[in-house]
Order: C-alpha cells, then structure tokens, then sequence
C-alpha cells in the first residue's frame, strides 16, 4: 500500500468511526409516515438516522401503535408527524410525552404551503347524479385542511430546512451539518421541481380520476387537475350512486385514466373502466415501495410523476 491510498484508507476510517459516534450521541428522532423520514433521513446523514412508525403499505389513516411504536415514542427527543388532520393515532399517544420531547407539527409551520380539503367525488360542477341533480359530499376524513402537505416541492424545502433548526437547537455539535444536508436538499428540490416539471408539461389538460383525493398539492405544483376521487376516504369503499357517476363520468371523458394505490387497491376500478377507453394507473403518495433513507423523498416525487406519465402515454396513443 502506497503512502496516498494509506492515508485515504485511515481517513476513511476515521470519518466513519465519526459518523458512528455521532450516530450514537444523536439525537433519536421519531417521524410518523415515509416521506417526512426520508426529509428528516436526508438532513440527519452523517449523524445519525430517524425512525418510522408507518412503514410500508400500512395506512397512517387507519394505523396502530404497535408496544416497540410507543417504546420509541417514550425515548424520543424530537417526533415529526403532519398533525392531527393525518396521523390521528398520535394524538393521544403525543399528548402523554415526557416534557422535553419536542413535537414538530409541520402543518403549523410558518410558511407551510396549506390547501383546503376539496369536496369528495366529482370535482366538476356540471357531474350530475341519477337524478340529474349535481352531487357532491363535502365531508373530509382530514377536516377542513388537506394533510398530504409533503406533495408540494416548495413545502419539502420548508420542511427539510425547519428539520435542520430544530436539530440544530438541540444538538449545537452538529448544527452546521445539518443546515448543509438541508441546504443541499434545498438545491436537490428545486433541481427536481424543475424537472418534473419539464415532464409533466405535454400533459397538462389530461383527464383523470384518483382513489383518494390525495394529490392536490402536486397538482397545483405541476399544473395537473383531477376530476376527482373514487372515495370519500380512504378506508371506506364508494356506495352505488357514486360507482354510476364516476362510471359515467369515464363514459363521458373519452381517453382518461383512472389511478389506483398500493395500499388501497380498489376491487372496482376494473368494472369502472371495463367499456371504456380509460386506462389503469398506478400512483403511490406515501412511497409504500422505496427504499428507506435520504433521497426517497425525492424518489417519492419522481416515481409520482412517471405514474401519470405512464398513463398518459397510453391515453394519448
């Protein structure tokens, strides 16, 4: 072994031992859903890493806390969740955390981008029910404000930057390394917005319907507009006026597409299609599938992209 690569062997050695004595001192965050630990996972590289309570294709709107969840909670010092709008299994739990646990609530941040909670089913004024009355059910699982705030590009900087001041309050040894991680996710975001962008042009104006009424932020984001959902929630199947007026909603539309879930399948969206020129796609609003760790939350918005576009494609062909 020469003198170079020797010297490069015992630095890389060395920032390893570092990062896993950082590791160990960190401080132990606990993050609620996917894409909010993929933030908190890109702005902690190098010291550390967070933990996730929702993991895979669970549901945050119908989760429970398993005895290891609380045992995390119990020895957190920072938890980050969206807010009782999403996460409504945390409520209670959060509310009996020791004193020094910090709780960041991201949709009380300052500066977070919010949108309200559109009406369920048809977003189109003229949809009309069975009896030719304009139908639609106002009712929201998520209340008056739309949770699925991480969608939005700009609310991810916001949020990766916010990461970073709260970690760096509480642990001064690494506060210039957790602002760069989110300086740098700051670059990265806008690299990708740009890009999505660029992607998802030739599209705009494209018809289409979702499984939940979940997209709203990337929507807006990318210029893309649904004509709504199939459900009202996500744990609850759509009745039998709703299937007929989304079935001839799809009638109507010509080529559109129809986007179903990993976690939420849908049994019906074959029936509702079967006839017609619409196609089935695939859109995934929480990663259920990524690898966990810094740069799925970017993953997360390109995946969710192709999704449409994939769909598209085969609409325009």
């Amino acid at each position: 072994m020469d003198g170079f690569n020797g010297k490069a062997a015992l630095a890389s050695v060395f920032f390893c031992l570092l990062a896993t004595s950082a590791a160990a001192k960190g401080p132990k965050v606990v993050t609620s859903i996917m894409p909010i630990h993929a933030l908190a996972a890109e702005v902690m590289a190098g010291v550390g890493a967070p933990e996730l309570l929702v993991e895979g294709a669970a549901s945050p709107h119908s989760f429970n806390l398993k005895p290891s969840d609380a045992q995390a909670l119990e020895e957190a010092d920072v938890v980050i969740w969206i807010g009782e709008g999403l996460e409504m299994f945390l409520q209670r739990p959060l509310a009996n955390l020791k004193e020094e646990t910090q709780v960041l609530t991201l949709s009380e941040l300052e500066g977070i981008h919010l949108l309200p909670s559109r009406g369920s089913g048809l977003h189109d004024e003229h949809a009309d029910d069975v009896e030719g009355h304009a139908h639609h059910d106002y009712h929201h699982v998520h209340g008056p404000v739309d949770p699925h705030l991480w969608l939005a590009p700009e609310n991810g900087i916001i949020i990766a930057n916010q990461i970073a001041e709260t970690l760096a309050e509480r642990d001064p040894d690494w506060a210039d390394l957790y602002r760069e991680n989110a300086q740098r996710m700051t670059r990265k975001l806008q690299a990708l917005e740009s890009r999505v962008q660029q992607k998802l042009l030739p599209f705009q104006g494209y018809s289409f319907l979702v499984f939940h009424d979940a997209y709203q932020y990337f929507e807006e984001a990318f210029g893309l507009r649904s004509g709504g959902s199939i459900t009202l929630d996500a744990e609850r199947q759509p009745g039998a006026r709703r299937l007929r007026e989304i079935r001839n909603w799809i009638g109507e539309q010509g080529p559109s597409c129809v986007f179903a879930e990993p976690q939420f399948e849908p049994r019906v969206l074959h029936m509702l299609v079967e006839g017609t020129e619409a196609q089935i796609g695939l859109l995934d609003p929480v990663g259920a599938t990524l690898e966990l760790g810094p740069g799925a939350y970017a993953a997360l918005l390109d995946g969710l992209a192709d999704g449409f576009v994939d769909c598209f494609a085969q609409q325009s062909r």
